[in-house]
């Protein structure tokens, strides 16, 4: 059983991590706007998405399901900046390029991609459709090939 403070524990262990990023970024840039798409129910979205994000000040667009075209409009009519996944999501981007490719995604600056392991081949195929995003992944063992997409 997860306790409370280990919940608050992790949280804050998430925001400690950050801090440094957010602190070099103008005061007017360290706000994100993060898309709350996966079940709140899951210790991912629980945990990272709903309360480390709002803990950091970040506001959290709460999508009710995965529904491709809902998920790309949100993203562009909300300027969504950081993306929280998993990677049946990811492929499904990937193999719908074409429809993916309607919306305006230019908003997005990173990927945080968890709860099952992002295989590299996907990995590079988002990175090739989208090179200026940082993919981050909090399980498995995607490598980035150069720094520049390292996200710290």
């Amino acid at each position: 059983m997860i306790s409370h403070r280990n919940v608050i524990a992790n949280v804050m262990q998430i925001g400690t991590f950050e801090k440094p990023m957010r602190d070099q970024t103008p005061p007017n840039e360290r706000a994100h706007i993060v898309l709350g798409l996966l079940p709140l129910s899951h210790i991912y979205g629980l945990v990272v998405i709903a309360q480390a994000s709002t803990y950091r000040g970040d506001g959290v667009i709460i999508l009710p399901k995965f529904e491709l075209q809902s998920y790309l409009q949100a993203i562009q009519t909300y300027k969504i900046q950081t993306l929280y996944l998993v990677p049946p999501i990811i492929i499904q981007m990937t193999k719908n390029n074409p429809v993916c490719s309607k919306y305006d995604l230019s908003s997005v600056k990173s990927i945080f991609t968890g709860a099952a392991p992002l295989g590299a081949e996907t990995a590079e195929d988002l990175q090739k459709l989208y090179p200026s995003w940082k993919i981050r992944q909090g399980y498995g063992t995607y490598v980035p090939k150069s720094r520049d997409q390292i996200p710290y």
